[in-house]
């Protein structure tokens, strides 16, 4: 009799941890998901707003004015994951 308690423990000690494998793996998806999901909606976000401001600059200002996209492309260098050294060139009048 004591001898069936013991193996009975056991094997609810064995169970729970299964149980709890399983609730943790859900979890953690449900997390990791929902991160994934806001990092994902941050990019997107980024990216209008970098496209408008884009767009906004091109009406705003003539494809000659290579010191204004210099130091436009200075601000936009600064706040990228990564910033690459580039060169603008102005775009060939069509005139």
């Amino acid at each position: 009799m004591i001898r069936d308690r013991k193996q009975n423990k056991k094997r609810e000690r064995g169970a729970s941890l299964v149980e709890f494998a399983i609730a943790a793996t859900v979890f953690l998806t449900v997390v990791f998901a929902v991160v994934e999901f806001g990092r994902a909606l941050w990019v997107h976000n980024a990216l209008s707003d970098a496209a408008r401001r884009g767009a906004r600059y091109a009406v705003l200002h003539k494809a000659t004015d290579i010191d204004d996209v210099k130091n436009a492309l200075r601000f936009v260098g600064c706040c990228q994951a990564r910033p690459r050294r580039t060169t603008p060139t102005p775009a060939p009048s069509s005139d």
